[in-house]
């Protein structure tokens, strides 16, 4: 069913863009209720709507997820198909109530936005509902989409949004009708159009925040990174929409409400649909190397001295231990003369003795290694084995934790 959600979203956008194509054409007037710009707006709209909860979707833990996305796709194909047949027509599509015919269509368009305002809250509910397969921090790029917090955060804000269009939308709705019972049908068009603004710029935020996190996900190794960088954007668009729905509330307005109803859905969407692009570009130049690189852990000799063996670097909590970019040590310390205990245990995370699987405490570039004893001042028979010391050869730095004695296995 996916893939037709998908199909019925693409076919609103060019129906969109093919009314954008009669605007140019036939001309006429940009404003007003009767426009090739409704049919053109509506269909770009609900379409990119359509395409962005369906993908959206994947990230929430939903019952009865295609029930919900057919709803809104036959719901946004009513609004479009109806307001299509109006502007056909030349007569206005919502709060038109000259004949019966057109009743029955501003009705009908109401009903179908309460309805697409219902799934958007269960959708938002369920965005909101714990999801205990979601940890508190994704430790590595390797791990699943679904369950990283930085997308699971701009899932939520991206619904949280969505609702907020919603209920601008129910208001513009219910003012017209209000204005329209009270028989200032004109008058209506006036009152619920000066919201258009704010219902624009909160609609497509569903999409900009969630590919956002996609992208990030491609080109952020670090889920830390991630998290500021998606909790920056969220407060950077919530500020920007509060900022236009406010002038909105109070009819200031540079431009026409519906120019600024258009230019701000173009933004959202526009930066919404780049970052989709860019992250469907990168995976061959800058996240083959970010995945490539080794950050901040150091690379070793492709094989370790004689009488030294490769051990796990300090890495992010989490990160597979095959990925693992490793460090030498000397290997008779810790296990037998060949180091073979030091790479079962390397195999086996939860092996005993006192490596046991777990990050050796060395910073980068330091290297362990054996002398001679007398050479620095552990005198003989004081140490822990039979007088030998141990030196640590460091650039400038110290070793982050103590050097286990010989023989502790």
């Amino acid at each position: 069913m996916t893939r037709l959600w998908y199909l019925i979203g693409l076919l609103l956008i060019v129906s969109g863009l093919v009314h954008l194509g009669v605007f140019v054409v036939d001309g006429g007037p940009w404003d007003g209720p009767v426009s090739w710009r409704k049919p053109f707006t509506f269909g770009v709209s609900f379409g990119l709507s359509v395409l962005s909860l369906t993908w959206v979707a994947q990230f929430v833990r939903l019952r009865g997820r295609d029930v919900l996305l057919g709803v809104f796709a036959v719901a946004s194909v009513v609004e479009v198909a109806l307001i299509t047949v109006q502007a056909w027509r030349g007569v206005p599509s919502h709060f038109n109530m000259s004949t019966d015919v057109d009743s029955l269509i501003a009705r009908t368009l109401a009903a179908g936005g309460f309805a697409l305002i219902a799934v958007a809250v269960f959708m938002t509910v369920s965005a909101f509902r714990r999801d205990p397969t979601v940890p508190t921090i994704s430790a590595s790029p390797q791990a699943g989409l679904g369950a990283s917090p930085s997308m699971r955060l701009a899932v939520q804000a991206g619904f949280g949004t969505f609702l907020a269009a919603m209920a601008f939308g129910g208001i513009m709705i219910a003012r017209g009708v209000v204005e329209v019972i009270t028989g200032s049908q004109q008058f209506a068009y006036t009152v619920a159009g000066s919201l258009k603004p704010a219902h624009a710029i909160l609609m497509h935020g569903v999409l900009l925040l969630p590919a956002l996190a996609w992208l990030l996900s491609r080109t952020q190794p670090s889920e830390q990174t991630r998290l500021r960088v998606v909790r920056l954007a969220i407060w950077t668009y919530i500020t920007i929409s509060a900022i236009v729905s406010g002038l909105a509330l109070f009819g200031i307005t540079i431009v026409s409400p519906s120019t600024a109803s258009v230019l701000c859905a173009g933004a959202i969407s526009g930066l919404a649909i780049g970052a989709l692009t860019l992250g469907t570009l990168l995976p061959r130049t800058q996240r083959h190397a970010a995945d490539q690189s080794p950050g901040p852990i150091a690379t070793c000799a492709p094989s370790p001295p004689q009488g030294c063996a490769r051990v796990p670097a300090v890495v992010e909590p989490g990160q597979p231990l095959e990925d693992v970019v490793r460090r030498l040590m000397p290997a008779d310390q810790y296990g037998d003369q060949h180091g073979h205990q030091v790479e079962r245990q390397h195999r086996q995370a939860r092996a005993p003795g006192p490596l046991g699987g777990m990050p050796a405490l060395v910073q980068d570039e330091l290297v362990v290694e054996r002398v001679a004893p007398g050479q620095h001042d552990v005198p003989d028979g004081e140490g822990p084995g039979d007088g030998e010391a141990i030196a640590v050869a460091e650039r400038e730095d110290e070793a982050v934790g103590p050097v286990l004695p010989r023989g502790t296995a």
